[in-house]
């Protein structure tokens, strides 16, 4: 009994330290034109933002400001839920549950689409320089998928792969090196996905990965964990496990790095983070609303999240 309490307050103490003194910030809420949640944000030229919205089982959107936010265009109407967004070379990837990939070339004048076979849960897409992408999801916990797909000139699904693990998120790193994440798993490919290495980091469900370069990552689970990497996912070194009976309140869901020392955590409940040291210590924001945030995007001079109930923050940094 006691060499249980030991470590279980041990686990506390270790990670307390690695938490600095908690700040404030100035920051906007805005309120877009709808009542769907907000699941993705995406800033262009530090001007453009582009929300990616929807409801489980229920409708989805896009929506564009041309003006960081003071005006919005609902760009794209979807029967089912938008997951995220991926904007390469200037289009703009919609990923959607169901069985349609989407995309525009004109800032969301006008949408081209590739409908793939069956209906799964897709939840991100990433996309190499010849315009092939893989798609991934899952449901279950237990079911994942990978589909292969070119959006060029002719469009096509080239392969569609299952896994054992539920997959939540995706990046390319180089033309042949892919990393993805999900449940229990992190995953790496040298060969664009033909296939897959899993890594020995266990006991969580991972939702996001973010690469600031092609060595620099880092990986956040559901429940709290946290890994790096500095050798483009070869290995991955564990900087906070998952939640334990005694500190259950971190629930992240998303992780973003601008370089190997910048970058900021998002979670349930207002939890929101920022490193300026590469995730050695963390400093908490604490005075944004209690909502649950889906996403974070770090630009020049802001952090923007995407949350729940068409609300988005536009952080100054401090």
């Amino acid at each position: 009994m006691w060499k249980l309490v030991f470590l279980s307050f041990a686990t506390i103490f270790l990670f307390s330290c690695i938490k600095e003194k908690s700040i404030e910030l100035n920051f906007t809420e805005i309120q877009l034109p709808t009542d769907l949640d907000l699941n993705d944000v995406y800033v262009e030229n530090d001007s453009i933002i582009w929300v990616a919205a929807g409801k489980r089982f229920g409708r989805g959107a896009v929506f564009y400001s041309p003006d960081f936010g003071s005006t919005w265009n609902k760009v794209l109407d979807y029967d089912h839920e938008i997951k995220s967004l991926r904007i390469k070379n200037n289009r703009v990837y919609a990923i959607s549950i169901g069985n349609t990939l989407q995309w525009t070339d004109d800032n969301g004048q006008n949408w081209s689409s590739l409908i793939m076979p069956g209906w799964d849960f897709f939840s991100a897409a990433d996309f190499f320089s010849d315009q092939t992408g893989l798609l991934v999801g899952g449901e279950n916990f237990g079911k994942g998928i990978v589909n292969k797909v070119v959006t060029g000139t002719n469009t096509s699904i080239v392969d569609a792969d299952t896994l054992q693990h539920e997959l939540t998120d995706i990046q390319i790193l180089n033309d042949s090196t892919i990393i993805a994440v999900g449940y229990g798993v992190i995953l790496r490919s040298n060969n664009r996905g033909q296939n897959w290495i899993p890594d020995n980091s266990r006991g969580d469900f991972f939702k996001a990965v973010s690469f600031s370069d092609s060595l620099y990552g880092f990986v956040i689970g559901d429940y709290g964990s946290m890994y790096n990497t500095t050798d483009a996912g070869l290995t991955w070194n564990k900087i906070k496990g998952s939640n334990t009976f005694f500190n259950n309140n971190n629930r992240f869901t998303d992780i973003s790095f601008i370089n190997k020392d910048y970058g900021a955590v998002c979670g349930k409940k207002g939890l929101f983070w920022i490193s300026e040291n590469g995730a050695e210590t963390w400093k908490p924001v604490t005075n944004l609303p209690e909502s649950d945030f889906n996403k974070v995007f770090i630009t020049q001079n802001y952090l923007l999240l995407a949350s729940e109930a068409a609300k988005l923050f536009i952080v100054n940094k401090p």
